[in-house]
């Protein structure tokens, strides 16, 4: 039996990780070219992904990863996506590369991890520069939300789920030990 296709165009590949929320699958685009990045979630958290869809829709930046589309899922489906009805799931490019965390412990010496750190680093301000620029702060900027290609200085910056207006609400959410201080804001 053929593996089914999500909105006719998505062949599961593998999932890629599982978070609080939902998860990210990896699956080739048959309708494009090449594979995208799936994350899926179901109840309280799909207004929050639809959310993130806009807003990384209206932005367009290299060390940002660009939505493809958004789809609510209409009625379940099996294995192996194994999606229940009224999901939602956010398309978007799959950068290939490790975590940050994974890819600076990979280096063998501290000059390799201090030019590593510059180079990333310097992904990421210009990716939350272009955040800042839309009146939002991230909240989760961690190396597990960093992933790096073959060249680090494309690293993109991803989970732009708990990114809000500083000062625009009252709970404080992101990853202890990563927040930042205009989340607090």
């Amino acid at each position: 039996m053929a593996t089914p296709l999500l909105a006719g165009r998505y062949a599961h590949q593998r999932e890629l990780g599982r978070g609080a929320s939902g998860r990210v699958l990896l699956a080739e685009d048959r309708v494009g070219e090449g594979t995208v990045a799936i994350k899926i979630v179901s109840g309280a958290d799909a207004e929050r992904l639809r959310w993130e869809a806009d807003l990384l829709g209206s932005l367009s930046h290299p060390n940002l990863a660009p939505v493809h589309e958004l789809l609510t899922v209409a009625e379940r489906v099996g294995p192996p996506w194994s999606i229940e009805a009224g999901a939602v799931a956010l398309v978007e490019e799959h950068v290939d590369g490790p975590s940050a965390g994974v890819a600076a412990a990979a280096l063998e010496d501290l000059d390799a991890r201090l030019r590593f750190a510059v180079i990333v680093g310097g992904a990421v301000a210009r990716a939350l520069g272009a955040i800042h620029a839309a009146g939002l702060v991230h909240q989760d900027v961690k190396p597990g939300n960093l992933v790096v290609p073959e060249d680090p200085a494309r690293a993109r910056l991803v989970d732009l789920g708990l990114c809000r207006p500083p000062g625009g609400s009252a709970t404080i959410s992101g990853t202890v030990g990563f927040l930042a201080p205009e989340a607090l804001l």
